[in-house]
């Protein structure tokens, strides 16, 4: 049986996702039109919190399977029940990356900031809830080693990871191959220690074989309005 601290929180971060909601309906209608084109059968969701993002694109008409990825204990209790309903949803409590064994989580107050990564000061100056609280010691895994994808299904990975994607991504070169629709979240300015910026991570998903085709703004430093982090969308060129 859950406990009532979880309860609690489930309340408050299904909240935060139907208010979430309502701000991203244009940007997830795009997202769900660019899936259908696409001809998506799988849904690889990493980095996926309480599930937010899949039920999002279930709302707007997304009704393959579903693979979701979600390493701090917490925010997977909620996710599991979440997907509990649905068949074609299946949970993995785990953290990505480019190797097996154990990975130290920071996790942040608001808990979808929380990385592998050192925060550093610029992004608690944009979100001072995004300062880190605790640490979790989470189990580690490449993409590459689930079972996941046949050779006939077309996958839509996103990968929402804080500034861990090439190391989520260097785990899932087998995986990329059958990846149609790749998005990632960009940082214009460094936000977490040795995380990669806008530009060179572009660049590095173009030596994947990937272009860009769809950006939309992400996250705004509170004080001062300034654009700190976007999300795009890559198509296999």
């Amino acid at each position: 049986m859950r406990s009532r601290a979880v309860k609690m929180a489930r309340r408050a971060l299904e909240h935060f996702d139907v208010s979430l909601g309502r701000l991203s309906s244009t940007a997830s209608a795009r997202r769900a039109r660019l899936i259908a084109d696409a001809d998506i059968n799988v849904l690889i969701d990493v980095g996926a919190h309480v599930g937010a993002y899949a039920v999002e694109a279930r709302r707007f008409g997304y009704r393959g399977r579903i693979e979701s990825f979600e390493a701090l204990a917490r925010p997977y209790e909620v996710l599991a029940e979440r997907a509990s309903g649905d068949p074609l949803w299946r949970c993995h409590n785990v953290a990505l990356g480019d190797t097996n064994g154990t990975l130290t989580m920071h996790v942040a107050g608001n808990e979808v900031s929380s990385s592998a990564l050192e925060m550093l000061p610029r992004h608690v100056e944009g979100d001072p809830d995004s300062r880190y609280v605790r640490t979790e010691s989470c189990r580690a895994a490449r993409l590459d080693d689930f079972d996941v994808a046949g050779p006939a299904d077309r996958l839509y990975l996103k990968v929402d990871v804080q500034g861990f994607e090439k190391r989520v991504l260097a785990g899932a070169t087998k995986t990329l191959g059958s990846v149609s629709l790749l998005e990632a979240e960009l940082s214009l300015v460094q936000l977490y220690q040795d995380g990669p910026l806008w530009i060179p991570m572009i660049e590095y998903l173009a030596g994947l074989g990937f272009e860009p085709i769809w950006l939309d703004p992400a996250f705004y430093d509170n004080q001062t309005g300034r654009l700190l982090q976007i999300d795009a969308i890559f198509a296999k060129s």
